[in-house]
């Protein structure tokens, strides 16, 4: 209003109840609600994870969230999207969310190049929003070796459209 930008008169008509809502981390018992609420929303015939570890929600709740509810929203998209278990556990959050990476191994940590391999094709299909030939450009490999390795990393889930086939 000061910057004469937004009319007093409009101001004043919106202006009627006025409610402030604590961030999230004042809120903290909100997390298991968001964290359930999410899951049931980004679990389905698919990816299906439905619960999640105590460890992992003990850890939930002590992050900040600087993002609120919507950086909740992401981490647990992700975190289904990339795990291959019915449950997420703290493996399953990224650095992000102030938990350990699961995608990054540590330099000494020894991981077989399958595991590697497979987690490079769940983080370029998650990437590309289920577009395998995009998912294929951002490997580098061609479409019909994306679609192979695919197949043989079956706990690879691509997202379906609503009629069940591949987005």
């Amino acid at each position: 209003m000061r910057a004469g930008t937004f009319r007093q008169d409009l101001y004043f008509r919106l202006n009627v109840i006025q409610i402030t809502v604590p961030t999230l981390r004042e809120r903290r018992s909100d997390i298991p609600l968001l964290v359930a609420h999410f899951l049931e929303r980004f679990s389905d015939r698919q990816q299906h994870v439905r619960t999640i570890s105590l460890d992992a929600l003990k850890r939930l709740k002590a992050y900040d969230w600087p993002g609120n509810v919507r950086e909740v929203r992401y981490a647990i998209e992700r975190a289904v999207a990339l795990s291959s278990h019915t449950m997420l556990t703290v493996d399953d959050f990224d650095s992000r969310t102030g938990l350990p990476p699961s995608h990054v191994p540590d330099a000494r940590e020894f991981v077989p190049l399958a595991e590697l391999e497979r987690r490079a094709l769940a983080l370029a299909v998650h990437e590309a929003g289920g577009n395998k030939l995009v998912a294929a450009r951002l490997l580098g490999i061609g479409k019909t070796t994306l679609y192979r390795k695919l197949k043989k990393y079956a706990a690879v889930r691509v997202p379906m459209d609503k009629d069940g086939r591949e987005a």
